[in-house]
């Protein structure tokens, strides 16, 4: 399929004068496994549905069984910029070339809001976000402020003006949720943190990040709604990142900052006592909240850059991995080795579903490039006995895998320029289903 026959299949929206208009006939779009030039896919809930944005921004939404395109609304839209996906996969919100946005529902296809006044801010993470329950969406506007509209009436309910960043920082402003939306937190473009109220007002002092030179901040809240972090990144080989905890009963710094090495990161863990503390450079570490008191140091991969983390489903362990060609397993409620995988290539990345008993290692394919070679490869490890239980070769780039978030499909993105695919497989088996391998 071109690019050519696919903009055909695109309404164009022109929402401020007429009202959206559904694929007349959805049954001549092209199927999942036909599509090049794909930019972006993700699953919906339940692993029925796949929405995909390709690289001219048209978009649709298909049968991750049958392959078929969805009819409704967002059958075929010309969307411009991001879409974004609420936590549970139910929602989907999409930014419009004419500056405005809408809320549809990722299995149907069809609106669940009016058009939002609304044009997403350009930014590397997504420029919106939902509710917990998704009954209101907030919205980075380009405008200069966060909007907040609910999204059955389309009311906006709030307009938080932002004060301008500098030039030199890029500092993507981002409103953050507890699970239970009782805490709600927005980080401005200046890095400054501040707790807002139910009625969207600011309440409290302003949490000023302490490096005043850092390039990138970000935050993060405790599940509680107790405790949040603020953090940053200076750049590759620049100076140290600072890591600030805070009191959001108070709005005050819970003692000094926390420096390392070529930037920093804090994650909150289960049981919102402790901090996964993840530096640039240096050693990553689990710390206790408030005192920061180390409480274990996760194994090394490198001599110089610090080891990656990732917490399982559970909650109950973290990996570890890095350079080397290893991944072992910590119990975080011992911080104890609980396991190693060893291989004979570098992890790229690791996925987790709700089975805290397995896991997806994506290797690193990039060894070989200039001999025209991408192979990639990724591995299912049982966890139980750190060995692996299934395995997939691709000889396509590999630019990311996606897991279903209930765990039975993995979905990658594949190919060189402007003929990037997706292509579907059991999670379990990473056999690849009839949807996307037929002609393959």
């Amino acid at each position: 399929m071109n690019t050519a026959r696919f903009r055909t299949l695109a309404t164009m929206l022109h929402l401020a004068t007429a009202p959206l208009v559904a694929t007349s006939d959805a049954a001549a779009a092209p199927e999942l496994g036909e599509l090049q030039g794909v930019w972006k896919a993700s699953f919906n809930n339940d692993t029925s549905r796949i929405i995909v944005q390709m690289r001219d921004g048209n978009l649709g939404l298909w049968d991750s069984d049958s392959g078929e395109a969805i009819s409704g609304e967002l059958g075929s839209l010309t969307a411009k910029g991001q879409y974004v996906v609420d936590s549970g996969a139910r929602r989907v919100l999409i930014g419009f070339e004419d500056g405005k946005s809408r809320v549809f529902d990722f299995k149907n296809g069809q609106p669940l809001s009016p058009p939002l006044d609304a044009s997403f801010m350009e930014h590397r993470a997504p420029a919106a976000v939902f509710t917990p329950d998704g009954s209101r969406v907030a919205i980075m506007d380009k405008g200069g402020s966060c909007r907040i509209f609910e999204v059955a009436t389309g009311k906006r309910v709030a307009d938080i003006p932002l004060p301008a960043g500098s030039e030199e920082r890029e500092i993507e402003p981002r409103i953050l949720f507890t699970p239970d939306g009782k805490t709600t937190l927005l980080l401005d473009p200046t890095g400054t943190l501040h707790k807002l109220d139910a009625e969207w007002k600011r309440s409290g002092s302003p949490m000023v990040h302490p490096n005043k030179s850092a390039y990138h901040i970000a935050a993060s809240v405790s599940d509680d709604g107790r405790h949040a972090v603020t953090f940053d990144s200076p750049g590759e080989n620049g100076p140290d990142g600072e890591l600030q905890l805070w009191d959001l009963a108070t709005c005050r710094p819970l003692g000094d900052p926390v420096s390392d090495q070529n930037g920093i990161s804090g994650q909150f863990l289960a049981g919102n006592d402790r901090l996964l503390i993840a530096p640039g450079r240096g050693e990553t570490r689990v710390v206790k909240i408030p005192s920061l008191e180390l409480e274990f140091k996760l194994p090394r991969h490198d001599n110089v850059e610090a080891s990656r983390a990732l917490v399982t489903a559970d909650g109950s362990k973290v990996f570890s991995f890095g350079y080397d060609p290893n991944v072992r397993l910590t119990d975080l409620g011992t911080g104890k080795h609980a396991g190693i995988f060893s291989s004979r290539a570098r992890i790229e990345s690791i996925l987790t579903g709700p089975d805290a008993s397995t896991a997806w290692l994506v290797y690193d394919n990039t060894a070989f490039l200039l001999e025209g070679h991408h192979d990639g490869y990724v591995i299912r490890l049982d966890l139980k006995t750190m060995r692996p239980a299934a395995s997939l070769r691709l000889t396509d780039y590999l630019h990311r895998t996606i897991l279903s978030p209930d765990g039975t499909r993995l979905m990658t993105h594949t190919g060189g320029s402007d003929r990037e695919r997706v292509r579907v497989f059991d999670a379990v088996s990473l056999k690849e289903l009839s949807v996307t391998s037929a002609g393959h």
